[in-house]
């Protein structure tokens, strides 16, 4: 059973420890004071029953300010989906990472016939092994670039990097392989690999690995410096042609230390199955799956994030482990959030999730979801403004969820190993009900006319009509008054760009109260010109023609190393121009237009 590792003689109810901690963490975000006075005049069975009385009184009011969360299936019959990603490229696509293998592309409502890429044939399948996770390079929409984390025929913990086609975006290159990382198990481990790996704000690759343990048997991995298992890793990865296609940042927090591996940033995961970034705040929530005992949610904020330690396996959670040899209590950094095994209330298996940091759901906004595999709770944390968090407990999720997944909107869904993909959403009534959004180019003309169709509208002020040409950079071009129609409306709005090649559109939903909420993005071609054309690509005279269609601000010249070996200003220049090289060793080189929307070209010098 994927990331079900559990070796437990028996089920622990949810004993008396975990609701002291559980209605800790309440009360004290009520009132501080009246739990510091509990705590010096009572026990800990007689804080639990005046507590247990407060929350009484107040659990009508709690419960019923919560959002709940739904779970509505837009796909099924998937092959043990593990995992929804996006490209961050303005298409709105989603990937759907499949355990044996394949990636699939829900795209424009439906599935694609043809999966984006399989590598079946390099990993192993079984038990918790396969084909984990995948990320995609922050500039993904220029360099094609994205990051696989399997394990191999052998069960190693790998990493590698792939490229997608240049032809056909819903493509990739399955021979484009290039591996950075290969962490070979002992003791014919199976499971704990991790498996979940994202880009920060920073740029570098975070990479959340398992201790690969057996059992009790972690093989002395999460504390000990020269292993990479137990880790949570940071690269900064490039894109050339020389292994190990990575370097270690220069602020890493162990890059003096010869007795630490370089690339680790934090210590002490068992594993570290889901995981992810706030988007907003870039805040780290980790779900790491427990042993015996405990399951737990880890949160460190950017400043807290370098050098942490999340105790494993010197504690358990908060709780002590095997303690002989660690360091002092304060060296570890514990849960946010933790729940023991068995009971109602708890579980055996939780599965990491996001921050809710879509439009859609306002009541849901800011919120860490997260919820345990067999128990099917999910949980809803959200920071309390005293320093601790408020945790509110949904029953009756969704079955057999073994990941959450975010959309380009920061709307959420969810994967369930069974074969069904889900879309997350609240019972709020929405302020307006956007039926279609469309865009279509008026014939004869450079005019894009733009028209949207609602269902139902209340207390709306305006749509404000924004365009961008990345599909992640907007402004507003024209503000449309809101008809506030009961049954809905439909809404026209020409406009006529300057730039060609694609054109991002989106509206800006305006509410009276001042709140903005956001369509899905769409896009047009412009003259189906693209925005530079580089030519030729294998060059033996030193020189290189560029037809500009849109603004740069430079030309660069990189080789295979990330060396610069040419930059000339673009500044005013457009049309045609023929570019001199220097004096350049035969060899591959990338020719780079920067600017808002930049280009790259790959060129071989004779």
């Amino acid at each position: 059973m994927l990331v079900a590792d559990r070796f437990v003689s028996g089920k622990n109810s949810f004993c008396c420890r975990q609701t002291i901690y559980y209605y800790k963490t309440l009360i004290f975000a009520v009132t501080p004071s009246i739990y510091f006075i509990m705590k010096n005049m009572f026990s800990s069975s007689t804080i639990v029953l005046w507590v247990s009385l407060i929350i009484i009184l107040f659990s009508a009011h709690n419960s019923a300010a919560q959002p709940k969360v739904n779970f509505t299936s837009i796909l099924t019959g998937l092959s043990s989906p593990l995992e929804v990603r996006n490209a961050g490229d303005g298409t709105n696509r989603l990937f759907i990472v499949e355990q044996r293998g394949k990636i699939k592309i829900y795209k424009d409502g439906s599935l694609l016939s043809n999966p984006f890429i399989n590598v079946s044939s390099i990993l192993s399948g079984a038990n918790e092994q396969g084909l984990l996770s995948l990320a995609f390079s922050p500039n993904y929409a220029t360099d094609r670039t994205f990051y696989i984390y399997y394990t191999d025929l052998a069960g190693s913990i790998t990493v590698a990097r792939y490229n997608t086609s240049e032809t056909n975006p819903d493509s990739a290159i399955v021979n484009s392989g290039k591996i950075l990382l290969s962490l070979p198990k002992e003791g014919g481990s199976l499971g704990r690999n991790g498996g979940n790996m994202h880009f920060g704000k920073d740029g570098y690759l975070y990479i959340g690995i398992g201790d690969a343990g057996t059992g009790t048997n972690t093989f002395n991995h999460p504390q000990n410096g020269n292993s990479l298992l137990g880790k949570m890793l940071r690269i900064d990865v490039n894109t050339s042609d020389l292994a190990p296609y990575y370097t270690i940042p220069a602020d890493n927090p162990y890059v003096t230390n010869d007795k630490i591996k370089h690339e680790i940033w934090a210590f002490g995961l068992r594993q570290p199955w889901r995981w992810s970034f706030d988007r907003q705040t870039g805040d780290m929530w980790i779900g790491d799956v427990g042993q015996s005992k405990y399951e737990e949610i880890n949160m460190v904020t950017p400043d807290q994030s370098p050098a942490a330690n999340f105790g494993w396996e010197c504690y358990e959670a908060d709780s002590a482990n095997k303690t002989q040899g660690c360091g002092s209590i304060s060296t570890y950094k514990f849960p946010a959030f933790m729940y023991n095994h068995g009971s109602s209330n708890g579980g055996e298996v939780v599965i990491g999730g996001y921050v809710y940091r879509g439009n859609k759901y306002l009541s849901l906004q800011g919120y860490y979801l997260c919820i345990d595999y067999f128990s099917k709770n999910l949980w809803k944390i959200k920071p309390d403004n005293a320093g601790g968090w408020n945790v509110y407990m949904q029953k009756g999720g969704a079955a057999d969820i073994v990941s959450f997944g975010e959309g380009e909107d920061g709307e959420l869904y969810a994967a369930a190993l069974t074969g069904t993909v889900y879309k997350l959403s609240t019972d709020e009534v929405l302020p307006v009900n956007l039926v279609s959004f469309s865009a279509q180019k008026k014939q004869g003309t450079n005019v894009v006319m733009l028209k949207w169709q609602t269902a139902t509208e209340q207390n709306i002020d305006s749509y404000l009509v924004q365009i961008s040409n990345d599909g992640r950079n907007f402004t507003a071009i024209g503000t449309v008054a809101a008809k506030n129609q009961a049954n809905g409306f439909t809404y026209g709005f020409n406009h006529s760009p300057v730039s060609t090649g694609e054109i991002f559109y989106r509206l800006a939903i305006k509410s009276k109260d001042g709140s903005i909420s956001y369509s899905d993005i769409i896009s047009i071609m412009q003259n189906n010109v693209p925005r530079a054309i580089i030519y030729p690509t294998i060059v033996e005279n030193r020189t290189v023609s560029i037809l500009l269609n849109d603004k740069f601000n430079s030309l660069r010249i990189f080789d295979l190393s990330g060396r610069q070996v040419m930059n000339k200003s673009l500044a005013g220049v457009s049309g045609s121009l023929i570019v001199s090289l220097p004096q350049l060793t035969a060899g591959t080189y990338f020719v780079q237009l920067t600017g808002a929307n930049p280009v790259q070209q790959k060129i071989i010098v004779k």
